[in-house]
């Protein structure tokens, strides 16, 4: 009796998702151009203009076993330290549960939690020089915005495409926590606010945005989300990220943005 509720605590701290496919076999949905209304996608009864948001491809969440991929790569190339950064935080729940995480793969099918900002968006440059030939990167992959994850959102409700949207975790967003104003905004680019903090930053300068509910929080105004931030270089039990691709003839700006950000162009 007392292992079957230490289970069931353990699910309750981990969160719980459906199954997804093992490896790094990613599933993308195909999201046309389109104009949004942000304040009726965020529940908001606050002024802002529609916006138009380009098209992409934004991927499930990425599952435990996807990220064993990639961990599994950087092991060898990285020192112990900066392996570690890339590693779920320990904080996630406790010492003996974290263990069972680390080193089973019972949790490989669900969505990775616990991975840092930082983790995410180096699993991202991984995979875009990972899938790309020498110099000649076509397509690249970085976290959602907000604009893109709500027309994802919408994608989702308009088509009843089971996404796990808005659901079981929150999603790392590629945007900047800037006690969010972006309601004084009326351009994609004041929405979607991204500032590459350096390390001498202080740890204010690195506070990130995620996004949708959680088995930890819910709320039916998504417009909560954004009041809150956390920090970039940190994991939590409650959030897992999931990821966009881009063309780099259809992308043309944020692609070059990318590329220069990593030193790739």
């Amino acid at each position: 009796m007392k292992v079957y509720y230490t289970l069931l605590l353990s699910l309750f701290l981990l969160g719980w998702s459906h199954g997804q496919p093992q490896g790094d076999d990613l599933k993308f949905y195909d999201i046309s151009p389109q104009t949004i209304s942000v304040p009726e996608l965020l529940n908001s009864e606050r002024p802002l203009k529609p916006v138009e948001v380009d098209g992409f491809w934004i991927s499930d969440q990425i599952t435990y076993g996807q990220y064993k991929v990639f961990l599994m790569d950087q092991k060898s190339r990285l020192t112990a330290a900066a392996y570690q950064k890339l590693l779920p935080d320990s904080s996630i729940c406790t010492a003996p549960c974290y263990q069972r995480y680390l080193n089973s793969n019972e949790f490989d099918e669900d969505a990775v939690i616990g991975i840092s900002w930082e983790g995410a968006m180096e699993y991202c440059r991984w995979k875009t020089e990972k899938e790309n030939a020498g110099d000649n990167i076509k397509y690249a992959y970085r976290l959602p915005v907000l604009t893109e994850w709500l027309s994802a959102l919408h994608f989702s409700r308009e088509w009843g495409v089971h996404n796990g949207m808005n659901r079981n975790y929150s999603d790392w967003l590629w945007n900047s926590w800037v006690s969010y104003t972006i309601y004084q905004a009326d351009k994609v680019e004041e929405i979607d606010f991204v500032y590459e903090a350096k390390a001498t930053d202080d740890k204010t300068m690195k506070r990130k945005v995620a996004m949708g509910n959680s088995f930890l929080s819910q709320s039916k105004v998504l417009q909560d989300h954004l009041n809150r931030s956390y920090y970039s270089f940190k994991g939590y039990k409650h959030i897992g990220f999931r990821i966009i691709k881009l063309d780099k003839k259809k992308n043309k700006k944020t692609f070059k943005k990318l590329m220069k950000l990593w030193d790739l162009d």
